[in-house]
């Protein structure tokens, strides 16, 4: 990548905000009212501080910033540096790991390689570093979001996570859980980590035939233990669901009827993958708005309608828990409503509509 990025042109501030903005509000159309970025990289900061200069963000920001693989407590102690910066709809909280890369091009951490000899090592080859990093950001309050789709990269995250322990501020959770063996789904319960998942990369980038790439790689036993949701569910886990946008659709409403079927919700001849992890309509909601509320700590003010809390809520022309799996991607978003101020969307699944602002 860096050797792309040497000659990458630069990208003026006001011309990225102006991309950032179009796709906030393509979310904001969608049903979204909030979105954890877990990148802080220039020039995130200059872009939402230009928008809010000129306006108002469609949603919610909670930034977290990546800790470079291997890097030194310098690196760390600047993400450390940046927590609490925020903007009027943007705030800096936690702190983002790699432990390990994807199985579809070999480098996740998997305890036995695939069948090419790949997918068998953390992206950290210092693994101490990676334990003192997590205890540093773990005794400052830091929560912290470890990247880890390898059964190995889970495993060895949930060690260092129980040695590091809790933070006060909010839940430390893991990305991704791509293939999760028996063994570790109680963990997470146990642990008070958040299993951040994103279920629509196994509707869309496997098979249930295992003739894709990922299947194919780390064979029939791992990818049958793909994207337990139903199972880390009935372990007690707090399961949030999320996009992985743009490696996954950046529509809630495509994902959560997937996480339903376990098939692209627009291919019905499909056949679904590991159908019996499918979940319910409420189950699929919560996992995008309760639990995404206590993985950020903030389910005191957020993921609820109720008194006290901020008013972030989101109207559907149907209720969602009337609608099958295969309604829900045309369920008409006809407001977003974010700290009380009302954005109104005419009536269009797709959201191709110019948008109007009222207060409430």
């Amino acid at each position: 990548m860096q050797l792309v990025f040497d000659h990458y042109p630069d990208v003026p501030v006001d011309t990225a905000a102006g991309y950032v903005l179009a796709q906030l509000d393509r979310f904001a159309r969608s049903g979204l009212t909030g979105l954890h970025a877990l990148d802080f990289t220039d020039p995130s900061e200059a872009v939402y501080r230009h928008i809010e200069d000129r306006g108002e963000l469609p949603l919610r920001i909670r930034c977290s910033p990546l800790v470079p693989a291997d890097s030194a407590p310098e690196a760390w102690q600047a993400v450390a540096g940046l927590q609490g910066r925020r903007g009027r709809r943007w705030h800096v909280e936690g702190a983002k790991f790699m432990l390990d890369g994807t199985a579809d091009n070999g480098t996740a951490w998997f305890e036995q390689p695939d069948v090419h000899g790949q997918n068998r090592a953390p992206l950290w080859r210092d693994l101490d570093a990676y334990r003192a990093a997590m205890r540093f950001f773990a005794e400052r309050g830091i929560p912290t979001a470890t990247h880890a789709i390898g059964d190995q990269a889970v495993r060895f995250a949930l060690d260092v996570i129980e040695e590091a322990g809790p933070v006060a501020r909010a839940l430390h959770r893991i990305e991704h859980i791509e293939s999760l063996p028996d063994d570790l789904l109680h963990r997470f319960a146990e642990l008070h980590v958040v299993a951040s998942l994103q279920p629509a990369h196994g509707t869309r980038h496997t098979r249930a035939d295992a003739t894709d790439n990922w299947s194919r790689r780390i064979g029939p036993g791992r990818a049958a233990r793909g994207w337990r949701t139903r199972d880390l569910l009935d372990h007690g886990a707090v399961v949030a669901l999320g996009s992985d946008w743009p490696i996954g659709p950046g529509d809630p409403r495509i994902a959560l009827a997937d996480c339903q079927l376990r098939r692209p919700v627009e291919e019905p001849g499909t056949a679904p993958v590991q159908p019996g992890q499918a979940i319910s309509a409420r189950e699929a909601y919560a996992g995008m708005t309760t639990a995404a509320a206590r993985a950020a700590g903030a389910s005191d003010r957020l993921g609820r309608v109720a008194p006290g809390h901020l008013a972030d809520l989101t109207v559907f022309a149907a209720n969602p828990m009337d609608l099958a799996p295969e309604a829900q991607p045309g369920n008409v978003v006809l407001a977003t409503v974010v700290g009380g101020a009302v954005r109104l969307h005419a009536n269009s699944p797709a959201g191709n509509v110019n948008d109007a602002e009222g207060t409430s």
